[in-house]
């Protein structure tokens, strides 16, 4: 037996033991409901900003054929003679106003995770690669940012026992900042964080836990058309959790993610 197979036996045995009594578990599940309210509070804020800086668009109505004569338009006066211009006059991302829908997959490599019991040491856990998806909201903040909200799906097995597993489903919000290198083409860097609900399952028992997730991110966009794109990203996950009381996991892990986006 592999001594990764015999800290692994004796984790298992920890949790069962950990389950004949857990007495605290209302005050548990008092802390965590105090996280979610706390981070439900940051994502709402956070959505307040986004939508108030992207919906302030200060285009006029275009006509085009009226003169002015003092404060009267010879359009208001001839509707014959209007013709309106559409609102995306122009392939790229400077039309303001807009909401995009972003589906994307996920892929991580081959990655170690680490046990953390509070009596001291640690213990690598290595975790195979994981194919998962998810789907955000992007809101564009002028030409040059883009705010996230969006929830993943990452199930992550064991390496060397894919009946342990272990999933997790991060809600987070992002902010993106970069260039437009043309009409069609934006790079970026950025980062976020949100709220991971998380799931640990073996043959005969899981467990149930959660906390807070931290992110920095960098890709690019290109739009192919006035509503659709394609995005490609890398992001760097930093994220711990309390799998049962005094044993920690950490899945700090890197991400590949590429999807489409649809404007409307």
């Amino acid at each position: 037996m592999s001594m990764n197979r015999c800290f692994g036996a004796g984790l298992i045995a920890r949790f069962m033991d950990v389950l004949g009594g857990l007495d605290e578990e209302n005050t548990t599940r008092g802390k965590t409901m105090k996280k979610v309210y706390a981070f439900g509070s940051v994502v709402m804020v956070c959505a307040m900003l986004g939508m108030s800086a992207y919906g302030q668009d200060t285009r006029q109505d275009i006509r085009t054929g009226d003169v002015s004569i003092g404060d009267i338009r010879t359009g208001d006066i001839a509707h014959h003679t209007h013709v309106h211009v559409p609102r995306y006059d122009e392939k790229g991302y400077r039309t303001r106003g807009r909401v995009g829908l972003a589906l994307h997959g996920i892929f991580i490599p081959k990655f170690s995770a680490e046990v953390q019991p509070d009596g001291g040491g640690s213990f690598d856990f290595d975790m195979a690669r994981v194919l998962g998806g998810g789907a955000a909201f992007i809101f564009p903040l002028g030409e040059v940012g883009r705010f996230d909200i969006g929830a993943d799906y990452l199930p992550m097995k064991w390496d060397e026992d894919s009946s342990v597993k272990i999933r997790m489903i991060p809600v987070y919000v992002a902010l993106r900042f970069g260039i437009p290198l043309t009409d069609t083409v934006f790079i970026y860097g950025g980062g976020g964080g949100g709220y991971s609900f998380n799931e640990y399952r073996e043959p005969g028992f899981s467990e149930r836990g959660d906390d807070f997730v931290y992110f920095a991110c960098g890709g690019v966009e290109v739009l192919l058309t006035n509503e659709i794109g394609l995005r490609a990203e890398g992001r760097k996950y930093w994220h711990k959790y309390e799998v049962v009381d005094d044993v920690d996991l950490k899945l700090d892990h890197f991400q590949v993610r590429a999807g489409i986006v649809f404007w409307f």
